[in-house]
C-alpha cells in the first residue's frame, strides 16, 4: 500500500469520525426526546413521560387539563423531582426542580359524565450536554373511562359495595383484628413488633406508634422500615401520596428496664385500610380502624399475642 492510498484511508476515517461527533450533538426530535403515554387507573389518570439520557424535564410546566365536556380533572399530584442548577424556562440560569430518565404524574378524574377522555398533556425540556430548551410540547390521547355499570348499581347493594361491605349474609366490614394481626416478641434488647396485614388492605407508616405501661419500662424510637409510596387514601381522609406497609411490617422498639420484672406491657398502635375499596366523590364515608394493642410480655420475651380494643372512627375505606 502506497502513501497516498495511506492517505486517503486516514482521511476517509477521519471524516467519518467528524460526521459521527456532529451526528451526536445533533439535538433529539422533540417526540424522541420526550415520549408521551397515559393510562386511566380506577378514578385517576397517570400520565408518564419518558425522557431520554441527558435530557430533563420541568416540573412547572407541566399542564393538564381536558378537551371531553362533562370530564373535569382535578389538581395534578407530582412525585419530587431533582433541583439542579441549569436553564430556567424563562431562559435565565439558576435552580430548577426536573425530572430527568421518566416521571409519572397522577391527576385525579374529580368529574366525569361520558366513557371517553380527550386529555390535553403539555410540558418542557431541555438538552442537558447541548445546552438547548424545547418550546413546550403539547400532547393528545383519548382514553377510555371505567365502564359506566361499576358506577350505577342502586340500592343498599350499591352502597355496600361502595364501603366494602359483605353480601346478604353480613353488613360488617372485616374486623380489624383479623384485617391487621399483632405479634410482639423480644430479642436482645428490642421489641420486634409485627403486623400481619390481609391481602387488598394495607396500613401506614406514620400512624404507628408504642406506649410502654409497665412501671421502669422506657422505650426508644422505633424503627421502621421503607414502606411502600402509593397513591390512596391518607390517614385524614383526603387521596395524595402515601407511604405504606402490605401483607407485613415488623417494627423494631428498643427499650430499657430500670425495674425488675415478671413480665413487660406495651400499647401498640397502628392504622389502616382497604385500598381495593373505590372510593368516590358524593358517597358515605367508610370506615377506618385505629387499634390500641396491649401485648404482655415475660422476662424471657417470647410470648405473644393477639390484638384487642379497636376503635372505629369514620374516615376511610378499610375492610374488602
Amino acid at each position: 500500500m502506497n502513501n497516498k492510498t495511506k492517505l486517503s484511508i486516514f482521511i476517509l476515517l477521519f471524516l467519518s469520525f467528524i460526521g459521527s461527533a456532529f451526528a451526536q450533538d445533533e439535538p433529539l426530535m422533540p417526540d424522541v426526546a420526550f415520549k408521551f403515554d397515559a393510562v386511566v387507573k380506577n378514578d385517576h389518570v397517570l400520565a408518564t413521560w419518558t425522557i431520554a439520557n441527558d435530557y430533563y424535564m420541568y416540573r412547572e410546566k407541566f399542564h393538564f387539563k381536558s378537551a371531553t365536556p362533562g370530564v373535569i380533572l382535578g389538581k395534578p399530584e407530582f412525585p419530587q423531582g431533582k433541583m439542579k442548577h441549569g436553564i430556567k424556562p424563562d431562559g435565565s440560569e439558576g435552580m430548577v426542580e426536573t425530572y430527568m430518565r421518566k416521571v409519572t404524574i397522577n391527576i385525579p378524574i374529580a368529574k366525569s359524565s361520558g366513557s371517553q377522555l380527550k386529555l390535553i398533556a403539555k410540558g418542557q425540556g431541555c438538552a442537558e450536554k447541548l445546552g438547548i430548551c424545547y418550546p413546550p410540547q403539547t400532547r393528545e390521547k383519548l382514553l377510555t373511562l371505567a365502564s359506566a355499570s361499576t358506577s350505577t348499581e342502586s340500592g343498599v347493594s350499591a352502597l355496600n359495595s361502595q364501603l366494602g361491605l359483605g353480601g346478604n349474609d353480613s353488613d360488617e366490614p372485616m374486623s380489624p383484628q383479623k384485617a391487621f394481626q399483632f405479634n410482639a416478641r423480644a430479642k436482645g434488647n428490642n421489641i420486634l413488633a409485627t403486623w400481619t396485614i390481609a391481602p387488598g388492605t394495607h396500613m401506614y407508616k406514620s400512624e404507628f406508634s408504642f406506649k410502654a405501661k409497665t412501671p421502669g419500662l422506657k422505650l426508644g424510637t422505633p424503627e421502621l422500615p421503607q414502606g411502600e409510596m402509593k397513591q390512596g387514601i391518607k390517614p385524614d381522609g383526603t387521596e395524595g401520596m402515601v407511604e405504606v406497609y402490605e401483607h407485613s411490617v415488623t417494627i423494631t422498639v428498643p427499650y430499657t428496664l430500670s425495674n425488675k420484672v415478671d413480665g413487660i406491657e406495651i400499647v401498640a398502635n397502628g392504622q389502616g385500610c382497604n385500598d381495593k375499596v373505590r372510593r368516590r366523590r358524593l358517597q358515605a364515608r367508610p370506615q377506618q380502624a385505629k387499634a390500641p394493642v396491649r401485648h404482655r410480655l415475660p422476662p424471657s420475651l417470647h410470648r405473644s399475642g393477639t390484638s384487642s380494643a379497636f376503635s372505629r372512627l369514620p374516615s376511610c375505606p378499610v375492610w374488602p
